[in-house]
């Protein structure tokens, strides 16, 4: 909802914060109306909120606070839990104050919840008091676009999910000083809990447990605070404490105030409140509107799977009664079809559950008779509920297993599909591949309705043969009788699974407002965009989308992510069993790569648990992390220098991937390369004087391993070129002689001295192949990682250099998930590997546009 800053007001030489209203939710503001009621917020002067120093609305509405010295609710609650009743009943009481305070001068909060809590000096204080009210009353009718009053009557309310109560949550205009108690309510329940109340769910889903069901009794709470609490999250209002004096009273009765517990304050800001679009089908109905353009009514919503394994890759049928998608069943992924609607019933049908392999990205035919899906590399064409699966052909074995997320023509005689050297289509009667787009990485390409144009995403391919993978990637649209690809969203974020609305019109899915969401962009005959793309959605984390046009019925994949590292000793001999390990890292998260330092103390890693991918750094036996990049783009794959004093990482700072050094503790970050191509998978030598890394190179489209040093100036000189054929994941011996990497399949190990290569670790009996490797301290051997593709399950192998046998160390087997990545680290003593698991249902929305 805004970008934050801290910034130094000059004149007092004092520190402020600064929060920029988000662009998308500036439009249209009322300058008079905000700024009147900002005003109103700002005679707000109590102990236990935190004031409003200056607003305005150019270039865009802002405001300032001082800047707290302190910790967020949310991080204390991150760090330790639920907390003690005792320390609950002193912050619920500061709490208490301030909206006693606000609501006697005719402020209502509208998001309660620990982001907007802060600890500071032993007290309690709320930020961002009328905030929500003001962004509320200046959307008023003469916003272009909307009609019928203010942002309630839109359809849309600010709040947060887990935290609104049943009449904020419909939008009906008759939110008062009770829905700040509701909101109090949960935050209390989650502070005595440890969860909110209806922790794990859907936005939707708990959009509608606001509105239908009770919470969960709280267990372990002394009797007269719960009841206080389960009053204030009664659905009426007539039924809750009507005021926050009743409120305050109630709590000062609980007993005298009890010493307050605080720990060591590092201010984290989290920020106001998300716009929350309500679509259940027994709520209201949300208008979103695109800079004048036609609004799209979001309507019914039907939740088509909720079993707690995976579900990803939704597809849905023209005639929108059946959606396909690919589902884990057995530990594999199928494809499987089932009815949209209940009353078609609720069997869901595995269509070709004989053949091998993980199978991904069903997509109808335009009659809706056949689906044509992706087992591996290979494309099948079988009967859309079941029956003989056809071998159309198989798109090629490349570095990385691509999946060649294949589709069909609008006339259904051609099929779409992505190699490792770009966009394909091929005649399903039989022929010869041709080209569309050339190159690397290119993937989830779609037809236009109308044939002339693909719509397809550029980079992160892993996101399609891996789920929970959202790295940066562009949406790019071109036309077919001449190309000339038109970008039409940001490179920075993830942009994912492109479905035309119409000709005109295309959806995406994009992480650009901090979650994924789906957004609207226009399309010009000729592929550009018109405007910029409209989120259409807040806080959905849809995985992939699908439309039928015939029906207007939009389909999206929900997945939720959580790998974390795990990491135990490895034993003298034999192998370590799976529940040796324990969790190092906790929380919802996707931690891909992981760096152990020389001395066996620290362990680096990528994260994102604040949002976009960061760089954190944290104690090898566990303890709070330390973030130590913060920008907004992702950083990913740290790599220590043997010496521990820097690590090497890439990020997508300037557009594309390139690789960075910084100190170890996050100081001195520096740029090793500025290319037009994709760099990653860095590694620092011993001393930090050289990096390796992989890149495109000139005309290529695999990565190769590149080598760059420091000059006597301090600049980083270009890469020079060391592999030709094709490598994964390059690490530096000890001595800095040798560069281990990987390479369809097998390990390789090559010289610097003359540069001949060896493979040290073949391709397994079993079919599994090798991603990635470590060396050991002595140099004597590399620990290997091979992943098996039929199951998905990951080992781990110690492979001594003198060609003595293999010792397998650890495989991760299904009793605490699968690896997330291929990356790890060990020293030998001591292995790290991400475990964890994804979750995701599919969904069936309504769409109408006048």
């Amino acid at each position: 909802m805004s970008r934050v800053f801290l910034a130094e007001e000059r004149e007092l030489g004092r520190k402020v914060v600064i929060k920029l209203l988000a662009p998308d939710l500036a439009e249209g503001l009322s300058a008079d109306r905000f700024a009147r009621e900002m005003r109103l917020a700002a005679t707000l002067q109590q102990a236990n909120i935190v004031t409003l120093l200056r607003a305005g609305t150019s270039p865009l509405p802002y405001y300032t606070m001082p800047f707290v010295e302190g910790q967020s609710l949310r991080a204390r609650l991150d760090q330790t839990g639920k907390l003690p009743e005792p320390e609950v009943v002193n912050i619920l009481r500061d709490v208490a104050r301030a909206l006693t305070y606000a609501h006697a001068h005719g402020v209502i909060h509208r998001d309660i919840k620990p982001d907007n809590v802060l600890l500071s000096g032993g007290t309690a204080v709320v930020t961002d008091f009328g905030i929500a009210k003001a962004i509320e009353v200046a959307r008023t009718s003469d916003t272009p676009g909307v009609s019928g009053g203010a942002l309630t009557r839109t359809g849309m309310s600010i709040g947060t999910p887990a935290y609104m109560a049943p009449e904020q949550v419909a939008s009906d205009g008759g939110a008062d000083q009770r829905t700040d108690i509701y909101s109090f309510g949960c935050l209390a329940y989650e502070l005595l809990s440890g969860q909110t109340p209806f922790h794990g769910r859907t936005p939707q889903g708990m959009i509608a447990a606001h509105v239908v069901e009770a919470p969960p009794t709280l267990r372990g709470v002394g009797a007269a605070l719960s009841s206080l609490v389960m009053r204030c999250l009664a659905k009426d209002p007539a039924q809750r404490p009507q005021s926050a004096v009743e409120l305050l009273a109630s709590l000062e009765s609980l007993g005298s105030p009890a010493a307050r517990a605080r720990p060591a304050m590092s201010f984290r800001n989290i920020g106001i409140a998300a716009i929350v679009i309500v679509s259940s089908a027994l709520l209201v109905r949300s208008y979103l509107t695109s800079r004048g353009d036609a609004p799209i009514t979001l309507g019914n919503t039907t939740q088509v799977t909720s079993t707690p394994e995976l579900e990803v890759d939704v597809s849905i049928s023209p005639d929108g009664r059946f959606v396909a998608y690919g589902a884990v069943l057995d530990g594999v992924l199928r494809v499987m079809t089932k009815p949209t609607a209940a009353q078609e019933g609720e069997r869901a049908t595995v269509i070709a559950a004989s053949l091998p392999g993980a199978q991904r990205w069903p997509r109808w035919s335009p009659d809706g008779q056949k689906i044509v899906f992706a087992s591996d590399t290979r494309v099948y064409e079988v009967p859309a509920l079941g029956g003989a699966a056809r071998l159309l052909f198989d798109a090629g074995v490349d570095l990385i297993r691509p999946n060649p997320t294949p589709a069909y023509s609008p006339n259904g005689k051609s099929i779409l599909f992505n190699t490792a050297e770009g966009i394909k289509t091929v005649d399903i009667a039989g022929g010869s591949p041709r080209m569309l787009v050339a190159g690397p990485e290119l993937h989830s390409a779609e037809w236009s309705p109308d044939g002339t144009r693909i719509a397809y995403v550029a980079g992160n391919r892993q996101a399609v043969n891996a789920t929970g993978t959202f790295a940066p990637s562009a949406v790019f649209v071109t036309r077919v009788d001449h190309v000339a690809p038109v970008r039409i969203s940001d490179v920075t974020h993830a942009n994912i699974s492109p479905a035309w609305l119409s000709n005109d019109a295309l959806l995406f899915i994009s992480s650009a407002g901090g979650t994924r969401d789906i957004y609207r962009a226009r399309i010009e005959p000729e592929g550009q965009v018109r405007g910029a793309p409209v989120r259409l959605t807040t806080g959905l984390e849809p995985f992939s989308i699908s439309y039928s046009a015939r029906t207007h019925r939009l389909a999206y994949s929900v997945l939720r992510s959580r790998f974390n590292i795990w990491g135990g000793p490895l034993r003298a001999s034999g192998e370590t069993p799976i529940g040796d390990l324990r969790e190092i890292t906790t929380g919802n998260q996707r931690v891909e790569g992981i760096a152990l330092s020389p001395d066996g103390k620290t362990l680096a890693f990528d994260s994102n648990r604040y949002g976009n991918a960061d760089i954190f750094t944290m104690p090898a036996t566990g303890g709070e992390p330390t973030q130590i990049t913060r920008d907004s783009t992702d950083e990913f794959q740290p790599e220590f220098s043997r010496d521990g004093r820097h690590l090497a990482f890439y990020s997508l700072k300037n557009g594309t991937r390139d690789v960075y050094m910084m100190d170890a503790d996050g100081r001195n970050v520096e740029a090793v390369t500025n290319l037009p191509t994709e760099e990653r998978a860095a590694a620092p030598s011993s001393d930090g004087t050289q990096v390796i890394y992989l890149s495109g190179g000139k005309g290529t489209t695999s990565q190769n391993v590149f080598i760059s040093r420091r000059e006597p100036s301090g600049r980083w000189s270009p890469g020079r070129q060391l592999t030709t054929k094709g490598a994964l994941f390059p690490r530096w011996s000890p001595d800095d002689k040798y560069i281990s990497y990987s390479r369809a399949g097998e390990t390789m190990v090559i010289s610097l001295a003359d540069g001949s290569e060896r493979v040290v670790a073949k391709r397994g009996v079993d079919g599994s192949i090798s991603f990635f490797a470590q060396w050991a301290p002595d140099a004597s051997a590399l620990f290997v990682a091979r992943i098996h593709l039929g199951a998905g399950d990951w080992t781990y192998w110690r492979v001594p250099l003198d060609g003595g046998a293999e010792r397998l160390l650890l495989r991760t087997g299904t009793r605490k998930g699968r690896s997330a990545n291929a990356t790890f680290a060990t020293n030998g003593q001591m292995i790290y590997v991400t475990l964890g698991g994804d979750e995701g249902d599919v969904w069936v929305v309504n769409l109408k546009t006048p």
